[in-house]
């Protein structure tokens, strides 16, 4: 048999292996990494091409006649070869199927069949409880698959769009497309993320993408684990779209163990320089978690320890651990790693400061004790205890450089014009320090007017200042009802409830909130006039109060309600110092990083990115972990330095909990719903049929090997 034949025998084989697959749609294979060993198959072509025989022929008169009465012999034989060669090919092309575990497609009832005249979009679930891993293969990559075959299978005609569901949906096609090569290729880069995923909000714009289509078939396919009990249940609002929920997650109940957060606070009562670690644990599991190790690493210091877990149930393990003073430090919790590894790690931030740092800006000193404007202020500061212990003031006057950034509270008190703290540059300071977390207290008094401060601090204050208004010496101060109650006012609230009378006020401010995200009104005047004015700026809060904090206006630093009002509006401005200083950002949302500044950012894959002062663009927290911030000086600045602080970036805890969503079981339409979507999307196992076939060629092949 020549050579030439013999590859037409590989060749046809090899094809005839292809094209049973072409025309099976609907197989599936389990681990399609061992389909490269169909490939092997041209392992019986090298073997007879290296072994045959090389004679040389020599022509002989006296055999012609005998070659050419076998010539017909001969003809049968290389039949038999080729035939022995074919089936020897599809044995070996067979054993790669075989282990690549081929099952037959199950029943269409979580995707659309192909039709020529339809409109689908493809809402892929990119949260991170995708990442969970199901029988080693991560759900999105199951996920990823599933949406090549969709586009595989779809029609000639057919115009597909694909939209990632993360905190923000995200459209990665120019809308709806009938290009394949783009489709195919927009497929293969479909990324998972760290973020919880707004799904019905992807659904949505899956919805109103549908709605500039002219075709008579609009589908929409969402490919999710649907894990969570808050997984929304959706609905198109058009009864002609039609839902197709593909569960990845094949029906599969999900176990999971997650670090939900790690808590920090002084536990001086243990031992000098010691706090409590607190590391909370969920047990999102059927079975209970039994001697589950825990680990704590703080800076250099590790700790380790169990914990046991009923099923579905929460438990915290403490740690006492003695750090230095004074410090910012990192560390990070862990436990053993399951089917989701990524919230089996949670990254933190903790500052060891034993008491808060009050900047005090003095705006009218004097020589004279009861006469100075801070007087009362710092003499109610120093009986004012916290848990951290006694807090640290320094008094400035309104012309002093100092650095904003270095405390945790600073207050303004009675700041007129052309003082130098309110020069643009130190504002600008101020502000970067607020967006980090420092609170700002600011009073008025004589030397303020509406004119001052409708300046470069106007920015920063909740309300503006319009009139001083005089007012009778009877004039009490009134807290607003609740659900306003907060704890800067939780002094005045008791106060009232004992029977304390309320402090009077001879002069105000009138003051005019700003209609803004976060400003609210604290206390009012009996009048109803505001009195004292809120609002958050990032990490951080400012208080305007609509008085003096000395005696010029007021009786309040002479009442007993003084100096407990005061501890209310410490505790409530510096709620972290002290105690664990975790960001309360996940990923997907903003950085609280000043918008006015030169900033480097440093995530936790090492990815830097920077932004410059100029740009108005904010910086969105992609992955969970520690991020490293550098936030530059200005070049105007005398006062501000370069700082580079971390922050921790932590997971939503609701995704880690993978209890199957509670959603109805059918559709008014007949749309199959979560509890009606395919738990065998592999369907019936074909391995079986394939060793069959094989064994068949086996046998085949020893027939015609013992006829030769």
């Amino acid at each position: 048999m020549t050579s030439r034949l013999m590859a037409i025998g590989t060749v046809v084989a090899l094809a005839a292996v292809i094209a049973v697959v072409l025309a099976m749609p609907g197989l599936r294979f389990g681990d399609t990494a061992f389909l490269a060993g169909v490939a092997a198959a041209i392992l019986p072509l090298l073997i007879h091409l290296i072994g045959r025989q090389r004679a040389t022929p020599h022509p002989f008169a006296a055999m012609s006649l005998l070659l050419r009465a076998e010539r017909r012999v001969a003809r049968r034989l290389e039949i038999g070869n080729l035939a022995l060669l074919t089936l020897r090919t599809l044995a070996t092309a067979l054993i790669p199927i075989i282990l690549a575990r081929p099952h037959a497609a199950s029943a269409d009832v979580d995707r659309p069949p192909p039709a020529p005249d339809a409109s689908t979009v493809i809402v892929i679930d990119a949260s991170f409880s995708m990442q969970t891993r199901l029988r080693g293969t991560p759900l999105f990559e199951i996920a990823r698959d599933r949406v090549a075959d969709l586009v595989r299978e779809m029609g000639a005609a057919e115009e597909l769009a694909i939209i990632v569901a993360r905190k923000v949906p995200e459209r990665v096609t120019p809308g709806l497309t009938a290009d394949r090569a783009l489709l195919r290729a927009t497929a293969g880069k479909l990324a998972v993320s760290s973020e919880r995923a707004d799904i019905a909000a992807a659904l949505s714009d899956a919805e109103t993408l549908l709605q500039g289509s002219t075709r008579a078939t609009r589908r929409v396919v969402l490919i999710s684990d649907f894990a969570g009990p808050n997984f929304p249940e959706w609905r198109p609002a058009d009864p002609a779209v039609v839902l197709y929920n593909t569960d990845v997650a094949k029906g599969v109940r999900l176990q999971n163990r997650a670090i939900t957060s790690v808590r920090t606070q002084p536990a001086f009562d243990v031992g000098a320089n010691t706090f409590r670690f607190s590391v909370a644990i969920a047990n999102h599991s059927d079975e209970p978690a039994r001697d589950l190790a825990v680990r704590l690493h703080v800076g250099t210091q590790e700790l380790s320890g169990t914990l046991n877990i009923p099923p579905h149930a929460e438990a915290t393990k403490d740690f006492h651990l003695a750090v230095p003073l004074g410090e910012i430090l990192t560390g990070r919790a862990t436990i053993a790693p399951d089917d989701l590894p990524i919230d089996d790690s949670f990254a933190f931030v903790v500052s060891s400061n034993l008491g808060p740092r009050i900047l005090i800006v003095n705006g009218a000193p004097s020589t004279i004790a009861h006469r100075d404007e801070v007087h009362y202020l710092t003499r109610a500061l120093r009986v004012v205890s916290t848990p951290q212990g006694p807090m640290r003031t320094t008094v400035v006057t309104a012309d002093e450089p100092v650095d904003p950034g270095s405390f945790d509270i600073v207050f303004l008190c009675n700041v007129g014009a052309g003082a130098q703290i309110l020069g643009e540059p130190q504002i600008r300071d101020l502000e970067s320090a607020i967006r980090r977390g420092t609170g700002l207290v600011v009073t008025v008094g004589s030397n303020t007017s509406a004119k001052t401060f409708a300046g470069n601090i106007g920015r920063l204050l909740p309300a503006a200042l319009h009139t001083a208004n005089v007012r009778s010496p009877t004039t009490p101060l009134t807290t607003l009802a609740p659900p306003s109650d907060r704890g800067s006012t939780r002094a005045f609230k008791e106060a009232a409830a004992v029977g304390s009378a309320p402090p009077s006020f001879t002069r105000t401010i009138v003051l005019l909130p700003k209609a803004a995200p976060g400003v609210e009104t604290l206390l009012r005047f009996s009048d109803g006039t505001p009195a004292l004015v809120e609002q958050t700026l990032d990490a951080g809060r400012i208080l305007l109060f609509a008085s003096s904090i000395d005696r010029d206006w007021t009786d309040l630093p002479v009442r007993p309600v003084f100096a407990p009002w005061l501890a209310d509006v410490v505790e409530a401005l510096t709620a972290k110092v002290g105690v664990e200083r975790t960001a309360r950002v996940t990923p997907g949302n903003p950085l609280p990083i000043p918008r006015d500044r030169h900033v480097v950012v440093t995530g936790p894959s090492g990815v830097v990115e920077t932004r410059s002062p100029s740009d108005s663009r904010t910086v969105i927290a992609r992955l969970a972990g520690l991020h490293r911030i550098e936030i530059r000086a200005l070049a105007e600045s005398r006062t501000a330095k370069s700082t580079s602080t971390p922050l921790a970036v932590t997971l939503d805890p609701a995704e880690s909990n993978l209890t199957k969503a509670a959603v109805s079981p059918s559709d008014p339409r007949g749309t199959p719903s979560v509890a009606s979507t395919d738990a065998r999307p592999l369907g019936p196992p074909l391995m079986t049929a394939f060793a069959i076939a094989l064994l068949i060629f086996l046998f085949v092949e020893a027939a015609v090997v013992s006829r030769r």
